[in-house]
């Protein structure tokens, strides 16, 4: 998970939209490691994280 997290970091920290907005990066809490647990770890989405700006940023 700390992997993760700097990555994370890095990513927000030096990644930007050409409007200069930086990326917003989601983390999940947990890992998955089969079937079962993808249904089990609730969906972003879910979370209240911002998923309505596409990967170009104008969607």
């Amino acid at each position: 998970m700390g992997m993760a997290l700097r990555a994370k970091k890095l990513i927000e920290d030096n990644l930007f939209y050409t409007d200069g907005t930086p990326v917003k990066v989601v983390v999940n809490d947990g890992t998955i490691g089969g079937g079962a647990e993808s249904v089990a770890l609730p969906s972003p989405d879910r979370a209240g994280a911002d998923m309505s700006q596409g990967a170009s940023g104008t969607e």
